[in-house]
């Protein structure tokens, strides 16, 4: 299930969004909203149903408690990911303080991660039941957002609470060439800029960008993104919430459009 309000509050909009997550199971989400600050402060942005996590045992780490816990997977522009668990008892060591929030492995609270609006993060579910997270904050002024990516696979997102059609997703990347007259090029989406789209089952939808993409319904030819036979793919939505992979051989930039 999935919640979403916009509230239109002068001088900004205000709105939030709020996802599910199964025990234990991890989803793939969006970043969609900025602090009033501009600091984008995970604690500030996100919230979530879960209680947390024991981390503290007295002065001492209760052995292994993040493997339990609520998880945010942030990923690194060199690879990999930053890892921050939600503990009941975290502790905030610059005001010798304890309660519930996002900590590192040791339980000690981080005040000052930054979530960028745009980013794709996981969310791993605690072992304790199923849960939600929410994000709030304020809604994007600008029409569009670029996005700065590297090669290989990069988790993207929709970065407003609205859904998004495919098409108004532009890319700086060289779109590939998929047709040689009627017939298609063999192969061609294996070099082309790719969108990896998660369904509700498990697995993902795939998309790839085509510089002479074939509008069936119009027989006209433009640059688009395809099904693997190069044929322009319309009516796809981006939903709310969902962040995306986007695969390029070289670094580039993705933006979308509202």
């Amino acid at each position: 299930m999935r919640d979403i309000m916009v509230r239109n509050d002068p001088p900004s909009v205000v709105g939030y969004t709020t996802k599910d997550i199964a025990q234990d199971a991890y989803v793939l989400t969006a970043v969609q909203f900025e602090t009033t600050d501009q600091q984008n402060k995970l604690s500030t942005l996100v919230s979530t149903s879960d209680a947390g996590t024991t981390a503290w045992n007295g002065d001492d780490n209760v052995p292994g408690w993040y493997n339990s816990a609520m998880t945010l997977m942030i990923p690194k522009a060199d690879g990999g990911y930053d890892y921050y668990f939600y503990a009941s008892d975290g502790w905030d060591d610059a005001n010798e303080t304890e309660y519930a929030g996002w900590c590192d492995k040791f339980g000690y609270i981080q005040p000052n991660v930054t979530l960028t609006t745009g980013l794709g993060v996981w969310f791993k579910g605690s072992t304790a039941g199923d849960e939600s997270i929410t994000m709030a904050g304020q809604v994007l002024d600008d029409d569009t957002t670029t996005t700065s990516v590297g090669s290989g696979y990069t988790i993207v997102a929709n970065p407003y609470p609205t859904a998004l059609d495919l098409q108004s997703i532009t890319t700086a990347a060289s779109a590939a060439t998929a047709w040689d007259g009627d017939d298609n090029v063999a192969g061609w989406y294996n070099s082309a800029p790719t969108i990896m789209v998660p369904k509700a089952d498990g697995g993902y939808d795939y998309y790839f960008y085509a510089a002479d993409g074939w509008d069936d319904d119009t027989e006209t030819e433009y640059a688009g993104w395809c099904d693997k036979f190069g044929y322009i793919q319309k009516n796809v939505t981006i939903p709310v919430t969902t962040g995306i992979w986007f695969m390029n051989d070289t670094a580039t930039t993705i933006t979308f459009s509202k």
